[in-house]
């Protein structure tokens, strides 16, 4: 038998699991991971504080500025306390399976059998892994119209997408961030994290009320920042399977005479995985929403590359201010960074300079397949196989 992993695990693909079916099976599952979720890979897993929901605690007055100045001849000065409140999120279960029977293996060689079975299986783990990762991005929000995954179900758990479904109100919460208080206090609703519109300077806005739009998400991975969730007395990260014995089935075959009844052996695979998202520090999680690029149109485009770096520049400032620089993480669908490019080389960029010798090409009207690609001082954006390039556009009153 395995040792058993640590509670908080960094990254999945450093912990062995218990030498049995399902443990075999939920390191399959994980090995997986890493090509279907950059997500998945790069997330902090953590246990649930109950079987199915988390609760935790978050100091309201995390930006305290209540010092005051002192005469000599006045006593010592004192305030109240730090606030903190309890919040709680759920978990959710995804699941699925694989089906065989003696019909399917009748006339076939073994050979050729274990290895359908191992691509049915495959694939089916891998279905799981999107799933997860996109309910990770989209669930239990509207952000996605006739996705049935992103709409809200009381089965799965929220999203990122789900934190970040109001457009913040920029204005006051710089005021309030840069007076050093808390910008979501005065909000009024629970666990809003910042949104911001990259269509809040477009000057023809209007024009694209009924597209589709992509997002950048900035996380900051960490049992004290952005996690996922597990429940807490699994040994697996949640991941459950069983392999069941093959049952006796009757059915009636083609070439059946009269009532003819025959048997057959049938056995199952079944695959579940509990998880959930867990925003213990909502400024942990920063959303640059409603990023359009009309391919057709040279300008636009250009305005709304200028437009994603000087939001961008304001999320870095706020990690910054935080201290998350080296822990936050951008991630956005593959195809915006390839449209990004398409801006890059439209706007000529004469002036720019890259001291890394790696990265001096990308950017460049030559180097349109540059990877990674870095946007502003130092931000690399990460591709997110499982986000969309059709999001419904994030509002002032939210979609949730």
């Amino acid at each position: 038998m395995a040792e058993p992993f640590e509670r908080i695990v960094r990254s999945p693909l450093e912990y062995s699991f218990q030498n049995d079916d399902n443990g075999a099976f939920a390191q399959q599952i994980v090995k997986e991971m890493e090509r279907t979720s950059n997500i998945l890979m790069d997330a902090t897993y953590m246990p649930t504080s109950e079987d199915s929901r988390h609760r935790g605690y978050r100091d309201e007055d995390d930006m305290k500025n209540t010092a005051v100045g002192l005469a000599s001849d006045e006593g010592d000065a004192y305030s109240e306390n730090g606030h903190e409140v309890m919040y709680s999120t759920e978990i959710g279960r995804i699941g699925d399976g694989c089906k065989y029977n003696s019909i399917q293996r009748r006339n076939a060689l073994s050979a050729d059998v274990v290895e359908r079975e191992r691509m049915d299986i495959s694939n089916t783990i891998e279905g799981i892994n999107r799933t997860d990762a996109f309910v990770t991005v989209y669930g239990n929000s509207k952000a996605i119209t006739d996705e049935a995954r992103a709409a809200v179900n009381p089965k799965l758990w929220k999203g990122i997408a789900y934190y970040t479904r109001k457009i913040s109100d920029r204005a006051q919460f710089e005021d309030d961030f840069y007076a050093n208080k808390n910008p979501f206090k005065a909000w009024g609703v629970d666990d809003l994290c910042l949104a911001i519109d990259n269509r809040a300077k477009d000057t023809n806005a209007s024009a694209y009320e009924n597209k589709k739009f992509s997002s950048i998400y900035a996380v900051v991975w960490g049992m004290d920042q952005i996690s996922k969730l597990y429940p807490k007395n699994s040994m697996s990260m949640g991941i459950e399977t069983e392999v069941y014995e093959p049952a006796t089935v009757l059915y009636t075959p083609k070439d059946a005479v009269g009532s003819e009844k025959r048997l057959y052996k049938e056995g199952y695979v079944s695959f579940n995985k509990y998880s959930g998202v867990n925003v213990h520090d909502r400024f942990g999680l920063i959303r640059l929403a409603n990023i359009y690029f009309d391919e057709g149109n040279e300008n636009q485009m250009k305005a709304e590359y200028k437009r994603v770096v000087e939001n961008m520049a304001f999320i870095e400032e706020v990690m910054a201010h935080k201290g998350f620089t080296g822990s936050v993480k951008y991630y956005c669908p593959e195809a915006l960074i390839r449209k990004m490019r398409i801006a890059r080389y439209l706007d000529g960029q004469v002036h720019v300079m890259y001291n890394d010798a790696q990265l001096n090409q990308i950017g460049q009207r030559h180097g349109l397949v540059g990877t990674p690609f870095i946007l502003n001082d130092g931000v690399a954006l990460t591709p997110e196989f499982m986000m969309s390039m059709k999001e419904d556009r994030v509002t002032l009153t939210g979609t949730v």
